[in-house]
């Protein structure tokens, strides 16, 4: 089969987005759209400028030397949301590309407590975002389910303070689960365990650890062993480490791969160091995600292109990776 034939292959192929962060899906021009109706005079320090044939100019936001400057940028993108509309506008314009993308079903991580905190209405922030999910749902057939954030730059109380306000939106059949998301310089998985245990206690049955993207293998393990997670996001540590490598294969976890977001974020420097054969030989079930799509210009078709040009998989690979996707 051609690498023609190949990529036709994969524009075709349906996918399941297990990985995506809804703020990091607001292209600059959404962005410039939603500050303009709220009176915002955005600042281009996080942007980058083209000037098309036409005379015409494109932004991009900035590329980024780690994690944490991502972190910062992500911040000051999202101080635009302010509106249930904007939300609605926000979630169903992620739905609108995902139908572009092949996407056929996405679980999309939410931030409900840093819209709280500036003085948003949780209200606004969710049912604005169900509302926009919902009406790409009934235009393009993308199901989706919505998971909460307890987020690691906060404290542990604070975490669970974030629970709580996700409470009422999960028993109102909105937010399925829940992740533990941002950076993990010096902030180990089990210093959260009240907020899952409080989640655990109010009905949540759903979760989900990034683990093993900048911090080290045994944060994967913490996060099974301690969180009780089922689902392991970024894992690129722990895929690099025999044991934890060998437990997630025994035990059928799920690692949720952000190929593009990694080198975005100079996590690795290429995509060869990612050991997709070995994942794929070894029945080691993973998925292919976009994280922050806008954020870093590369959208989960993007990404599986990058990975087939890298790894020249055959179509029995991808099946698999589809497959194992959405059992995961």
């Amino acid at each position: 089969m051609s690498s023609h034939e190949q990529e036709q292959f994969l524009h075709a192929l349906r996918r399941v987005e297990l990985h995506v962060h809804i703020e990091g899906a607001m292209t600059p021009e959404l962005l410039f759209k939603i500050a303009e109706r709220n009176g915002m005079q955005m600042k281009h320090d996080i942007f980058d400028f083209s000037e098309h044939l036409d005379g015409s100019q494109k932004a991009t936001y900035k590329e980024y030397v780690d994690l944490n400057q991502f972190l910062n940028v992500y911040t000051k993108a999202t101080e635009v949301l302010k509106t249930q509309e904007d939300f609605k506008d926000l979630a169903y314009e992620y739905m609108r590309k995902a139908h572009s993308q092949g996407v056929m079903h996405a679980e999309i991580f939410i931030d409900v407590q840093t819209y709280v905190d500036r003085g948003v209405e949780g209200d606004k922030v969710v049912h604005g975002l169900d509302e926009g999910f919902k009406a790409g749902q009934q235009e393009f057939g993308i199901t989706y389910l919505m998971l909460g954030c307890a987020l690691r730059h906060l404290s542990s109380d604070e975490c669970v303070e974030g629970i709580e306000m996700l409470r009422p939106y999960h028993e109102r059949g909105l937010i399925h689960g829940m992740g533990l998301c941002s950076s993990e310089k010096d902030q180990p998985p089990s210093k959260f365990l009240p907020a899952f245990q409080r989640a655990r206690e109010i009905g949540f049955e759903r979760f989900t650890a990034h683990a093993g993207e900048d911090g080290p293998a045994s944060y994967v393990t913490e996060a099974l062993d301690v969180l009780g997670v089922t689902r392991i996001d970024h894992g690129i540590n722990g895929i690099k480490d025999e044991e934890v490598f060998a437990r997630l294969k025994e035990e059928g976890v799920m690692t949720t791969l952000c190929p593009l977001s990694n080198i975005s974020l100079n996590v690795i420097d290429h995509l060869g160091e990612l050991p997709i054969r070995k994942m794929l030989d070894h029945d080691l079930k993973f998925s292919i995600n976009s994280d922050d799509p806008a954020l870093f210009n590369s959208w989960i078709l993007d990404n599986y292109v990058a990975i087939h040009k890298e790894h020249a998989l055959s179509k029995a690979d991808w099946i698999k990776i589809s497959h194992d996707s959405i059992s995961g």
